[in-house]
């Protein structure tokens, strides 16, 4: 699923790509059921004829806005992404979204199980309100962080991943940040001290910041990072060169290494 570093390379490419141009056309393909409240009259009607000015991410969810009349707004789900072409050709199978611009090039969302979101609204702000989601994990301050983390119970793993807390970090990411911070996905909440609060908000804005400039790639992160070795047949843990565990934490299932990550005291 793309999260955080994902969904700001896609933010990237929109910034690099599809701003400033003037959308000729929209398509619409078997897209209804991710609209939710918005329709597709309203897309047509808000997009063609415009330009996106401006990019804004929250957590998982990518903003742009559309000159003097609010912002579109995308959620990627498990599979989704954007392409740019330079060409009027936009054939790939699973394309919900597509902005041709009158310069002939065209702009896609691809989201091949449908499970993400295309929608409008009048600011990111409004949205991220409606939403209720939480702050985004790289706009939180060391102290903020730390107070969060005081405040609730239940495990390290679910409050990583709790989007109405934090927003941004999925079962990817939130595994890379544990193994980095030294912590095992089931530590509780309030068995935390200060220096391990402090190792894992560290440890957040490391992991992100690499992956971000490894474009989400795993091959290009860091030799000292587990995602790389995430699921494959013969992983190995870049410290102890053993293998990796994967249990369920939160509902979810983890990747982590006992060698870093001793398991909490019951």
């Amino acid at each position: 699923m793309p999260e955080l570093p994902d969904v700001e390379v896609y933010k990237h490419h929109l910034e690099a790509h599809g701003l400033r141009k003037v959308i000729d056309r929209v398509e619409l393909r078997s897209a209804d059921r991710m609209l939710g409240d918005t329709d597709a009259s309203s897309l047509h009607r808000r997009l063609e004829g415009h330009t996106l000015t401006d990019t804004a991410r929250h957590g998982k969810y990518l903003f742009a806005h559309i000159g003097g009349d609010g912002w579109l707004v995308l959620h990627f789900g498990m599979t989704g992404y954007v392409a740019y072409g330079e060409n009027s050709e936009a054939d790939p199978e699973h394309n919900v979204l597509v902005l041709f611009y009158k310069d002939g090039s065209h702009l896609a969302f691809n989201c091949r199980r449908k499970l993400g979101a295309i929608a409008l609204t009048e600011s990111p702000g409004a949205f991220v309100e409606k939403k209720g989601l939480g702050p985004d994990a790289t706009s939180l301050s060391e102290n903020h962080f730390s107070g969060l983390l005081k405040e609730r119970g239940g495990t390290v793993k679910g409050f990583l991943m709790n989007q109405e807390l934090l927003a941004g970090l999925g079962n990817i990411y939130s595994d890379e940040v544990l193994f980095q911070a030294g912590i095992h996905p089931k530590t509780r909440l309030d068995s935390l001290d200060a220096s391990q609060r402090k190792a894992l908000y560290r440890a957040m804005q490391k992991v992100i910041k690499a992956a971000i400039k490894a474009e989400a790639e795993p091959e290009r992160m860091p030799d000292d990072f587990l995602t790389p070795q995430r699921g494959q047949r013969n992983a190995k843990c870049p410290f102890c060169g053993g293998p990796p565990k994967r249990i369920s934490a939160s509902g979810r299932h983890a990747w982590y290494c006992p060698c870093r990550q001793p398991e909490p005291q019951s």
